[in-house]
């Protein structure tokens, strides 16, 4: 057996990790969306509620596939929703295409001890929509590295 059949493995295993990881990512918004028919959480910070939109869900699993910690942070995904705070408020980027409907991107972050030593800071992108600036969409979910 020659590096080919190895690498060929690795790619196997890598991409059925990837498929794992996508299956807890979606379980954990489906648990949650199930116990919040509204879609939405209030967060104290910005006293207004987020709303969670497929965009948002699928620009976070695709981000958690790429690193575990971001899959961890899901963990945490109801407390990360209602106890951010706000950082700094950003234009989207023009190339992001994913960002065009929005007037400006909140990032906000939640400092937590819970998941020591690995992080210590979960940061979550929001999206306030052109069309309407009371609507906010979780954009985004992963973690700040140290």
């Amino acid at each position: 057996m020659g590096l080919e059949f190895y690498a060929t493995q690795i790619q196997s295993y890598i991409c059925l990790t990837e498929i794992k990881i996508l299956q807890i990512v979606w379980s954990i918004y489906g648990k949650w969306q199930a116990m919040h028919e509204t879609k939405k959480r209030y967060n104290i910070a910005l006293k207004s509620d987020i709303l969670i939109r497929f965009e948002g869900i699928s620009e976070t699993v695709q981000k958690a596939a790429r690193n575990y910690k971001y899959t961890m942070a899901m963990c945490a995904f109801d407390e990360v929703l209602q106890y951010a705070v706000e950082v700094k408020r950003d234009k989207p980027k023009k190339n992001v295409e994913n960002q065009r409907r929005y007037k400006e991107m909140i990032i906000m972050n939640l400092h937590t001890a819970a998941f020591m030593p690995y992080f210590e800071n979960i940061k979550m992108t929001v999206g306030v929509l052109r069309t309407d600036e009371s609507k906010k969409i979780q954009y985004c979910i992963s973690t700040i590295e140290q």
